[in-house]
């Protein structure tokens, strides 16, 4: 994928302090354009109707061409070391069918291979037919997401919001979680169609209904620092 990324301009410590950051320009128009008519020919059909589908990377060569692109292996190093690798993907579409809120949260679980009962891992659930598990934080620690928005995403379509700095409070109790204080502290990760937004996973994050839906596509990729997950758990996309 030669010449997809424009100059990434990231400010590390922003990461670090606020827990997320947005790159208003990540890939360039023909890239995106590219990856879109891609999420158009998955979400079609059933995907479409529940608003997204995992496993993308797995099951797209187009997909998988641009997580190995050499300058988004080397953004994700600089954050999480050599070797770092894409273990989860998931490809949403916030449209007119499918207008969905997601309340306040942080993401604690993540997609594994096998069900292995390994100390201070759980809750286990099942998702799609793939074993996902709780791990302990510092798992989670050395991880970030990277949505990158295939089409515009503004205050009319349910951006993604954020609470700054709440990935530094550890894996929260739900009940402990109150919507009016994290609307109070939310900052709105607003981007143009080929921007993205950086995440850790234990920010605080939600999004509203789209106020005038139409397509939101996210290409949403969880990496993870290379050993971050203790053998016989191997992750579920590797």
């Amino acid at each position: 994928m030669h010449g997809v990324f424009r100059q990434i301009a990231l400010d590390r410590e922003q990461v670090a302090l606020n827990g997320f950051a947005v790159i208003p320009e990540f890939i360039e128009p023909f890239a995106c354009e590219r990856l879109r008519d891609e999420s158009k020919r998955l979400l079609a059909g059933d995907g479409l109707r529940r608003g997204g589908l995992r496993g993308v990377v797995r099951n797209s060569e187009v997909f998988r061409e641009f997580v190995r692109a050499d300058p988004l292996r080397q953004l994700m190093e600089s954050l999480l070391g050599a070797g770092c690798r894409v273990v989860r993907s998931i490809l949403f579409d916030k449209t007119v069918a499918s207008n969905w809120l997601v309340p306040w949260h942080q993401d604690t679980t993540i997609a594994v291979r096998t069900r292995h009962d390994v100390s201070d891992y759980g809750p286990w659930s099942v998702k799609d037919g793939v074993p996902h598990v709780r791990p302990p934080s510092h798992v989670l620690e050395r991880m970030l997401t990277l949505r990158v928005h295939l089409d515009d995403s503004g205050v009319a379509n349910g951006p993604l919001l954020v609470v700054p700095a709440s990935h530094t409070m550890g894996i929260l109790a739900e009940e402990s979680i109150h919507a009016e204080a994290c609307d109070g502290r939310a900052a709105e990760c607003s981007t143009t169609a080929g921007g993205a937004v950086l995440m850790r996973p234990l920010a605080l994050h939600a999004s509203r209904r789209a106020a005038t839906p139409g397509h939101r596509r996210v290409l949403h990729l969880e990496f993870a620092a290379k050993d971050a997950l203790p053998s016989p758990l191997e992750w579920a996309e590797f």
